[in-house]
């Protein structure tokens, strides 16, 4: 398969993932250059990131110019590019268990969902409501589970 084969996926609310991500667990094919593991493992980490915080986040001239633009064409699209280079930081580690790192995810996700509002300044985006930090985040999901296709019928 080829990123080409890669599906549409949407979801309303962060409430959205666990569910697919044990549909996934039955059964999927990756069609991107990572594992299931992987994926939820560089998910995991970016939320987690989000509430903790960056070692370097962008120049403030970024995060006040270029990332809350780019944020409000992602929340307006409801999509993500593809291709964009992933920092260090945030990239997987290679050969994580799918098991585990869905775990993690789903810790992440409670953590997300019980943040303060506002959340924490973006280290890219800048500053942004809780509303929109889970929304991007909902995005985001979707957009790398969407490398991940499921084979079970379930």
């Amino acid at each position: 398969m080829t990123t080409a084969q890669r599906r549409t996926l949407n979801f309303a609310s962060l409430d959205d993932v666990m569910p697919e991500v044990e549909r996934l667990m039955a059964g999927h094919v990756t069609v991107g250059k990572w594992t299931l593991g992987e994926i939820c493992d560089h998910l995991a980490t970016t939320m987690n990131r989000a509430l903790d915080g960056f070692p370097k986040p962008m120049p403030w001239i970024v995060r006040r110019t270029i990332g809350p633009f780019f944020l409000k064409k992602i929340l307006s699209d409801g999509a993500m590019a593809t291709g964009i280079k992933v920092p260090e930081l945030l990239m997987p580690k290679p050969g994580t268990d799918a098991h585990q790192s869905a775990e993690a995810l789903r810790t992440a996700i409670q953590r997300l969902k019980n943040a303060p509002d506002p959340p924490p300044e973006n280290a890219f985006f800048g500053f942004m409501s809780k509303d929109q930090m889970l929304r991007l985040q909902t995005i985001h999901t979707a957009h790398h589970l969407s490398f991940a296709v499921p084979t079970s019928g379930k």
